[in-house]
């Protein structure tokens, strides 16, 4: 390994180090960060005679663009960087494991340098290891935030087989659900475990409602388009990328369920409705219709120019304690779902609605030049009133 260069990227306040790998050394590492990330794109099959020639040439010792990794996972936090970081090429082999290594450009590049080390193992045995020494430039960025890495996605992944932001969030968080942090803690479709308690919430309904944020849309529609990415380029511009904004997320959404559950008095739906949208705090605000609804609300608050005061998610934390029911747990929450069945009684399509209602909802709830601004009872109203006049 040998460090060419290093640039600071005062945009997302990182190290970008330029320098060179030999493919084996660099395979070697690759399969491994495949095999961690089960949310990983796979290997691209519409384009495979393209990617046959590349194979062919790769063993005729052409070159190809750098690939861009970053560090990821827990080290994310535990390097500080500035303008005069520097980097020695024994402290850059330690860092350089499949667990702290995300792939941010390059993962086509990748599956095909894997495919052609072990077809050239096969084909051409005595002139392998010429062909394994042979040097790739990587582009590794240091101290580089979620958010940062998010930002990166999102410009070097605008190609003809663009990720979704979604997918990237997923891919980018996939470490997330392995651990609790302040007390909340994420589980898979896959672990199948049913959400029992708050603080406890389903990896994807999060990933749907974070996603919502940045898209400031809560149907939960997964778009690929290029423009979309475009679009959410300059949202995340905005963001402060000191912040991980996915934990700002995830946290101050936690603590207003934790509040509205207490402000309840563990309130218990008793009534007869034939599909309540949710008999407790816990069932109405772990749903990914509710995630995706409040993702989406607020971030079109942060965005509107005329409200002041919201530069950030975590500028919301400061109105949860401030939260009103306007009336009885019993009355307030039956308003809710009362409101919740005439919207299922209506919808062509439940969930879309849903969430469009719900929206509708925290937008009043949470913007402060609404009449119903903090007040739970009349936001269910107000919110209600006006999905109407939009959606009937």
């Amino acid at each position: 390994m040998k460090i060419v260069s290093t640039i600071f990227d005062g945009r997302i306040s990182a190290c970008n180090v330029l320098m060179e790998i030999s493919i084996k050394d660099y395979v070697e590492v690759a399969r491994n960060i495949l095999q961690k990330n089960e949310f990983q794109r796979k290997k691209v099959k519409r384009t495979a005679t393209v990617y046959s020639l590349l194979r062919s040439d790769l063993k005729k010792g052409c070159t190809i663009p750098p690939i861009v990794l970053a560090l990821g996972g827990d080290i994310l936090d535990s390097i500080k960087i500035s303008e005069e970081s520097s980097f020695s090429e024994n402290q850059i082999n330690k860092l350089f494991t499949a667990n702290n290594l995300i792939i941010l450009d390059g993962l086509q590049r990748t599956y095909n340098l894997i495919e052609a080390v072990e077809e050239f193992k096969v084909e051409d045995e005595a002139d392998f290891d010429k062909f394994a020494s042979k040097k790739l430039r990587i582009e590794l960025y240091i101290g580089i935030n979620r958010l940062g890495i998010l930002y990166r996605m999102l410009t070097l992944n605008t190609g003809q087989t663009p990720m979704s932001t979604r997918h990237q969030i997923e891919i980018l968080y996939s470490d997330y659900y392995q651990h609790t942090k302040n007390g909340i803690t994420l589980f898979r479709q896959i672990d199948e475990k049913s959400i029992k308690e708050i603080g406890q919430y389903q990896f994807d309904d999060v990933i749907e409602g974070f996603n919502a944020y940045i898209e400031r849309d809560e149907t939960g529609i997964d778009r690929i388009d290029i423009l979309d990415n475009i679009k959410n380029l300059e949202k995340l511009s905005e963001e402060n990328s000191a912040q991980d904004i996915f934990d700002d997320f995830i946290t101050i959404y936690n603590q207003l369920v934790v509040y509205l559950d207490a402000l309840s008095d563990k309130w218990v739906f008793n009534g007869d409705m034939s599909h309540p949208y949710g008999k407790n705090i816990l069932a109405i605000f772990s749903k990914p219709q509710t995630l995706a609804a409040f993702g989406a609300a607020i971030g079109e608050i942060k965005e509107n120019p005329y409200i002041k005061g919201f530069n950030s998610i975590s500028d919301f934390r400061a109105l949860i304690d401030k939260i009103q029911l306007g009336g009885t747990a019993e009355d307030t929450w039956e308003k809710l779902l009362k409101r919740m069945d005439e919207v299922r009684d209506k919808a062509k399509k439940i969930g879309i609605e849903q969430r469009a209602f719900l929206k509708s909802f925290f937008r009043v709830l949470l913007q402060s030049d609404m009449d119903s601004f903090l007040n739970i009872s009349k936001s269910i109203e107000l919110g209600f009133n006006r999905y109407k006049s939009q959606r009937w």
